[in-house]
């Protein structure tokens, strides 16, 4: 990181914090795997469910078929979210933006899978990562 001096005033240079920035708004490739093995969280942090498998749909889309525990649902019920709603945080899969409500009104997609066909566990995805970003430069006051 650069430091530059403006006046009795140390800057941290701006370009250190845009590339962080930049970065964190890539795309994480991940093997289905990796992704099979993880839960789904919302925005609260509760766990609201987890990946069954990965699969595309009949939209060539790629779909997230995830068991959803509800608190008011009594049993489980398996739901398919596009891969592209969720995001990668430290480590775990957010679900931003989706309540129980809408994860109840999804469709339960059928035990075999229905119009989806199931990604092999070595194929690469690609999943957006949400990683907190700096959002401004800090100033360091220089002790007289």
């Amino acid at each position: 990181m650069r430091i530059y001096r403006q006046g009795k005033r140390y800057t941290a240079c701006v370009d250190a914090a845009r590339a962080l920035q930049v970065r964190s708004t890539l795309d994480e490739r991940l093997s289905v795997a990796q992704l099979a093995e993880m839960d789904v969280f919302n925005e609260k942090d509760e766990q609201v469910g987890d990946v069954d498998r990965l699969a595309q749909g009949q939209d060539q889309r790629i779909y997230v078929l995830m068991t959803y525990r509800g608190p008011r649902w009594p049993a489980n019920k398996q739901v398919a979210v596009p891969l592209d709603h969720m995001t990668l945080n430290h480590g775990k899969l957010l679900l931003p933006g989706v309540g129980e409500q809408d994860l109840l009104a999804m469709p339960a997609v059928p035990a075999d899978g229905g119009m989806y066909r199931s990604l092999r566990a070595t194929e690469l995805v690609s999943v957006r990562s949400s990683a907190a970003s700096p959002t401004g430069t800090g100033n360091i006051r220089r002790q007289p």
